[in-house]
């Protein structure tokens, strides 16, 4: 019997020199479907991009080799697993004329994920403004899922500093140890230039003016003869400016402001005439700096202070010339001199002559006194 279904034994006898042949006699019976045994093997691997079937063998009966089993993955895939993960495989036998169908228990087929490395570089950088993210190499080549951390945030640092890096590998099929480095986003480099070094002294501060490149840079520090304050006094300031920016780096700027002392003048009135003898007067000449004035008197007036005297008596009248003088200070220049001129005139006693007569009446000569005023 070599397979299933209806089979029909027959039975003869031949007969010999002595028997006839027996009339042959038949007998039916059903030769059931074998159930054939199916073997499964699962297996450990580790990813390579190949697929990894589980294995098995379908034996039928006495031995006989039906061939391999079809698997059934879970979770699904149409085909042997490639990627890295853990599935379930079924081996069945579909059956066939004399073997029924048949399985075989669930194997595990386990692709573990296949190791990379991670390499981190690009990590000096310098500020201009934009994001400084590193550069991650993945080995192999191109690996999807490198995430990256900048001091604990996934925003790549714009502003110049250290930051602590960590980059990680999330793949379906590799792992990596995370890489570890520091960023380091250097100060850019900018220039400061000094202005306003002259200026004329007027009773206020002097700053002079810094100017950045870039533009409007801060925090620009500036000393003079290593004062914050800027100065208001005439005289040369060694002047150092320095920047203090988070982003920026520049060289001290020095230079020397020079504020220079500021001109006056001097305004001084008219001066009338005078008469030997007569008061003193006050001069009233004025700076336009506010610091007083002093004055020299021609002979033979003189001048103690601000107030001009006129000896008592004299002779001829004289002209006095009056000097007003400002010999200026440390914040200001010596003042053009101003010049008055006036008379000094000499003193003339009034003088009258008076005729009396004498006025005769019908008595005689008048003798009483006569009187004169003379003005």
């Amino acid at each position: 019997m070599t397979g299933a279904g209806s089979v029909t034994i027959r039975a003869t006898q031949a007969g010999n020199t002595d028997y006839n042949a027996a009339t042959p006699v038949d007998q039916s019976f059903n030769a059931a479907k074998a159930t054939p045994i199916v073997n499964a093997t699962g297996g450990t691997f580790a990813y390579d991009g190949n697929p990894h079937p589980a294995t098995g063998s379908v034996t039928g009966v006495g031995g006989a080799n039906l061939g391999s089993p079809i698997f059934a993955y879970t979770p699904g895939v149409s085909s042997s697993p490639i990627n890295a993960g853990t599935y379930s495989a079924v081996g069945s036998f579909a059956g066939d004329a004399n073997y029924n169908t048949a399985s075989a228990a669930a194997v595990t087929v386990l692709i573990n994920k296949a190791t990379a490395s991670l390499s981190v570089s690009n990590i000096n950088q310098t500020y201009d403004g934009s994001p400084k993210a590193v550069t991650v190499a993945t080995a192999p080549d191109g690996l999807t899922g490198v995430n990256i951390t900048y001091a604990g945030s996934s925003t790549a640092p714009t502003n110049a500093g250290t930051y602590s890096v960590v980059a990680t590998l999330v793949n379906n099929n590799y792992r990596a140890p995370e890489a570890d480095a520091t960023l380091t986003v250097q100060k850019a480099h900018a220039t400061l230039s000094l202005g306003n070094l002259s200026a004329v002294y007027d009773g206020t501060a002097k700053p002079v003016t810094v100017t950045t490149s870039p533009a409007n840079l801060t925090t620009v520090t500036v000393t003079y003869d290593g004062s914050a304050t800027a100065p208001t006094n005439a005289g040369n300031y060694a002047v150092v400016a320095s920047l203090d920016n988070s982003n920026y780096q520049a060289d001290n700027s020095t230079g020397t402001l020079a504020i220079a002392k500021a001109d006056q003048t001097i305004t001084f009135a008219p001066l009338i005439n005078k008469h030997f003898g007569d008061a003193a007067e006050a001069l009233t000449a004025t700076a336009s700096s506010s610091l007083p004035a002093t004055y020299v008197a021609g002979s033979p007036a003189t001048v103690s202070g601000n107030s001009l005297t006129f000896p008592p008596n004299g002779g001829s009248t004289v002209t006095i010339t009056v000097t007003a003088s400002q010999a200026g200070d440390s914040n200001h220049n010596a003042a053009p001199d101003v010049l008055q001129t006036f008379q000094l005139l000499e003193n003339v006693k009034p003088t009258s002559t008076a005729s009396v007569a004498p006025v005769p009446n019908a008595a005689g000569w008048d003798k009483s006194a006569v009187v004169v005023t003379i003005t």
